[in-house]
């Protein structure tokens, strides 16, 4: 086991450029990231819901002293700054009780996503060598797979949701929260020390971990949540994305707590449940993927009559494009909401771009978000014109950092620029279209074709729906011909 991150750190010449152009992105040189997101919220709104899940309700005041009993646990344990903890939860409080208790004594978070099997927990487990990892009862299956190859952990916590026991050697997770402290003092670094790790979704090969510091965390979530989002003090950000990814892990922590209102956990997607979450904890603000509120949308006219959704003002989408029919529908049926989409990825953590209330083009994935520099370059690394696609780039209060991968990090970041692997283009009011993954595009005799965007236009043609703005570039006539 080593005892220093350096080895795991990026090159610094290899770094991005880090931009914090607006007053309120400027953060103090040292800070606790889970001391920010709960300190305040205990003195000013203690008694006030951060956490509805299922029928539990839990205050400010009671997060913040379950964080600080897990944290002293984990000291009481040996767990140290530095140190990482997997983590194997699902949707939960206790995950977001894990992820911000390891924040608080310095160590680092490693969410991991529940369907990966032991092969893929195996090569996280190689790469980022954590010393613990706290498992929910219902997913220690893989674990146990794996066990015994496991080189780094030293300790098992495991969250009994009584449906399935834990396996024999695990530490419960109620006995750790029960013979903790209340207050314990947190561990305040450098505000580019590492965090967390999350893992991306392993498309390309096995997962590559992104190492997030608590400037770039904070720098994201502030940008899409006061000018993207809009967030208000009663507002309630609800939805299932797995906290294990970066959607649902700035959209159910980051942004619910660093501006003081409340998160609604989903577990797992059924549109029935969704509805009555909905209904049932007042949600204001809804993070889903395309797919999903497509199978919302199938029973969405008579649960609008069954449920009461007018508690909802934004619709919120990333993960796969949204096209122009399923917007279009939603607006119909829920005429009082926006419905926001917008691209970020593992290693950017929150939003590049984003649609905002009032400043929406369906089908697109809106605009540069406030404080982040969005372009489109070609492969000679030169900014493409309007209307011809390119490689998405940023830079920002964020961006990306790889854990253990040098040449990853090389590869992605130039000249200051964090490339994101997405081929898209950027039309003349500023807004982007997104294209595919730059590894999806099929070349032929100079253009590119993008699978996702034959499949749109099967979809427009097979529905007859009518584009009247001819705001599509070349390539898709082309794809058109192509199907001919």
């Amino acid at each position: 086991m080593k005892s220093t991150i350096e080895p795991y750190l990026p090159p610094e010449d290899s770094l991005p450029c880090f931009c914090f152009v607006l007053p309120e992105l400027q953060y103090p040189s040292r800070m606790n990231l889970s001391q920010i997101l709960l300190d305040k919220n205990y003195k000013e709104r203690g008694g006030y819901p951060a956490i509805l899940y299922r029928n539990t309700v839990l205050t400010y005041k009671e997060l913040s002293h379950k964080v600080n009993r897990l944290a002293d646990s984990l000291l009481k344990m040996g767990i140290r700054k530095w140190d990482r903890v997997m983590l194997r939860i699902p949707n939960s409080p206790e995950f977001i009780i894990s992820q911000l208790a390891v924040n608080w004594i310095g160590a680092i978070s490693v969410p991991t996503m529940p369907l990966l099997k032991a092969r893929e927990l195996l090569s996280i487990e190689n790469a980022v060598e954590p010393r613990a990892v706290i498992v929910g009862s219902g997913l220690t299956e893989e674990v146990e797979k794996a066990r015994a190859r496991f080189k780094s952990i030293q300790y098992f916590m495991g969250v009994n949701d009584e449906t399935s026991p834990l396996p024999p050697g695990y530490i419960d997770f109620r006995e750790l929260i029960d013979h903790g402290r209340n207050s314990i003092e947190p561990d305040r670094g450098n505000k580019d020390d590492p965090v967390l790790v999350l893992h991306t979704s392993g498309t390309t090969g096995l997962p590559k971990g992104a190492l997030h510091v608590p400037s770039g965390l904070l720098g994201g979530t502030d940008v899409f949540g006061k000018y993207c989002l809009q967030l208000r003090k009663n507002d309630v950000i609800g939805g299932h994305p797995s906290m294990a990814f970066a959607y649902g892990n700035y959209g159910l922590i980051m942004l619910p707590f660093r501006f003081g209102i409340t998160s609604s956990i989903i577990d797992s997607f059924r549109p029935e449940k969704m509805f009555e979450t909905v209904e049932k904890h007042k949600i204001t603000i809804l993070f889903s993927v395309p797919t999903a509120y497509r199978t919302m949308l199938s029973i969405l006219p008579s649960a609008s009559k069954r449920f009461n959704l007018h508690s909802l003002r934004l619709l919120v989408s990333a993960g796969e494009t949204m096209n122009e029919q399923l917007y279009y529908q939603l607006k119909e049926l829920l005429p009082q909401v926006d419905v926001l989409e917008h691209i970020g990825c593992t290693e950017s953590y929150a939003a590049i771009c984003s649609s905002r209330p009032g400043m929406v083009k369906p089908g697109s994935m809106g605009v540069a978000a406030p404080g982040v520099e969005v372009k489109i370059f070609d492969e000679k690394g030169e900014e493409c014109p309007p209307f011809v696609p390119g490689l998405l780039a940023f830079k920002g209060p964020m961006g990306f950092r790889y854990w253990g991968d040098p040449e990853r990090q090389k590869q992605t970041v130039r000249k200051g620029w964090n490339y994101t692997g997405d081929v898209a283009y950027k039309d003349t009011d500023g807004f982007f279209w997104y294209i595919s993954r730059s590894d999806d595009v099929i070349k032929s005799a100079a253009y590119r074709i993008a699978p996702q965007e034959v499949e749109m236009v099967i979809n427009e043609h097979l529905s007859l729906i009518h584009i009247s703005e001819p705001t599509r570039p070349l390539y898709i006539s082309y794809a058109v011909f192509c199907l001919k």
